[in-house]
C-alpha cells in the first residue's frame, strides 16, 4: 500500500510517453509489465512488453520537478530505443550508436518537452551537460568518432544532446524512412547523409562537438581534437527547445544550458 502512489505515477507517465513516442515514431509502443527496481540495476529498457525501470539518480514522484522529468525522459528513452533496434535491426557497428542512443535520448527529451514538463527542462538539460562532460573526461578509451565510439560510453551521454537539432526537424514518415534504409542494408552514415545532408552527417558521426551558446544567439563552439577542446568558431543558427531554451543550430551538446534562457 506505501508504493501505491508512486505506482499510479509511474503509470502515468509511461502512459504519457508512449503516446509522445508513438507520435514521434508513427508507431505504437506496447508495454504490459512495468518493473521499477532499485538503482545500479541496469539501464531502463523495454524487452518485450516489459517495461524494466531501475530508479535513478534524483528521481522523484512528485508532480513536478525536475527529478520526475528525468525519469519520463528515461522512459521515452526507453521505449523509442525498443523501437529503433527493431525497426532498423540495428547491429554494432560505425555509427550504430547514434541510432541506439542519440535517437532515443534526443525523442525522450523532445517528449518531455511537449509533454508539459516544459519549465523543468532547462534544469533537465544542466544535469544532461554535467554527465556528458564528466563522461568525456572519464572515458578510459581515447575519445575520437562518434562513429567508431564503445558502446556503453561517453556516446550514451553526448550523443542525445548532439541530435536533438536534427531530430527535431523530421516527422514520423522521415524517421521511419531513415530506420527503414539503415534495416535494407544502408550504411548509417549513408543513411544520415541522405537525410541530412553529408556535412551535417559528418559532423554528426564525428568527434565530439560541444557549444556554449547564449539567449542573445552569441556564442563559442569546440571540437575534440587530440584529447581535449579545440575552438571551432561561433556559434550560430539558434533554434529553441520549448518555450524559452535557446541551442545551437550544430550536432553539438550545450555545456551551459543555464545561460541560454530566454527571459520573459
Amino acid at each position: 500500500a506505501t508504493r501505491a502512489a508512486t505506482a499510479q505515477a509511474v503509470a502515468r507517465d509511461v502512459q504519457d510517453m508512449q503516446a509522445c513516442v508513438a507520435r514521434r515514431l508513427g508507431a505504437s509502443i506496447a508495454v504490459d509489465t512495468i518493473a521499477q527496481t532499485p538503482r545500479e540495476l541496469g539501464e531502463p529498457l523495454l524487452a518485450g512488453g516489459l517495461l524494466w525501470l531501475p530508479e535513478g539518480p534524483h528521481w522523484d514522484v512528485a508532480e513536478t520537478g525536475v527529478g520526475r522529468t528525468k525519469r519520463r525522459a528515461a522512459i521515452a528513452r526507453a521505449l523509442a530505443a525498443r523501437h529503433v533496434a527493431d525497426a532498423a535491426a540495428l547491429r554494432q557497428g560505425p555509427g550504430g550508436q547514434w541510432l541506439a542512443h542519440g535517437l532515443p535520448g534526443a525523442i525522450g527529451l523532445l517528449c518531455v518537452t511537449e509533454s508539459g514538463d516544459a519549465p523543468f527542462v532547462p534544469g533537465l538539460m544542466t544535469r544532461a551537460s554535467a554527465e556528458a562532460t564528466q563522461a568525456l573526461a572519464a572515458s578510459t578509451a581515447p575519445v575520437g568518432p562518434l562513429a567508431l565510439a564503445p558502446y556503453g560510453g561517453w556516446a550514451q551521454h553526448h550523443a542525445p544532446l548532439a541530435a536533438l537539432h536534427a531530430v527535431q526537424q523530421l516527422d514520423a514518415d522521415a524517421l521511419a524512412a531513415l530506420l527503414a534504409a539503415v534495416h535494407g542494408g544502408m550504411e548509417v552514415e549513408q543513411a544520415l547523409a541522405r537525410t541530412w545532408g553529408a556535412e551535417y552527417a559528418a559532423w554528426m558521426l564525428g568527434p565530439p562537438l560541444a557549444s556554449d551558446l547564449h539567449a542573445d544567439g552569441t556564442g563559442e563552439r569546440w571540437r575534440w581534437s587530440a584529447g581535449g577542446w579545440q575552438s571551432a568558431g561561433r556559434a550560430g543558427g539558434a533554434w529553441r527547445l520549448g518555450d524559452a531554451l535557446w541551442l545551437d543550430g550544430w550536432p553539438a551538446y550545450e555545456r551551459s544550458p543555464a545561460d541560454n534562457v530566454q527571459k520573459e
